[in-house]
């Protein structure tokens, strides 16, 4: 699907308490149930290496939910791609997943609205998934 977001405001929902922030490399373990989810094989240092390409990079960026219980509930992983026929760039989510007991609660909702946010400053004017 397509999402524009070269619109102001953005929407605000919370379901359940939980804090949106950058994907750390010691989230491996935590990141696991939700890799799973996806189907993806893994082990927590797996996850945490994969974890630090995304740590403190502008692109590829890896948002998470964090219920602040050691648990979270949702990620989200975006990619920045430069236009050729256009000055800007297209963002493009490359994973996107809620935890089952989380699911219709707004996170999902809250994790989009959050990697577009992010990525307003850098001239992206539609994301992809």
């Amino acid at each position: 699907g397509s999402r524009n977001i070269c619109s102001d405001g953005a929407r605000v929902t919370s379901g359940i308490a939980m804090r949106i922030r950058a994907a750390r490399p010691d989230d491996g373990a935590l990141l696991l149930p939700l890799l799973h989810e996806l189907g993806y094989p893994g082990t927590p240092e797996s996850a945490s290496a994969q974890l630090a390409i995304y740590a403190g990079g502008n692109t590829p960026r890896m948002l998470v939910a964090d219920r602040g219980d050691s648990s979270l509930a949702g990620l989200i992983a975006g990619h920045l791609m430069p236009l050729l026929h256009q000055p800007g760039n297209l963002g493009r989510i490359t994973a996107l997943v809620v935890a089952r007991d989380a699911q219709g609660r707004g996170v999902g909702t809250a994790l989009l609205d959050a990697i577009e946010a992010g990525s307003r400053h850098k001239t992206v004017c539609a994301m992809r998934s």
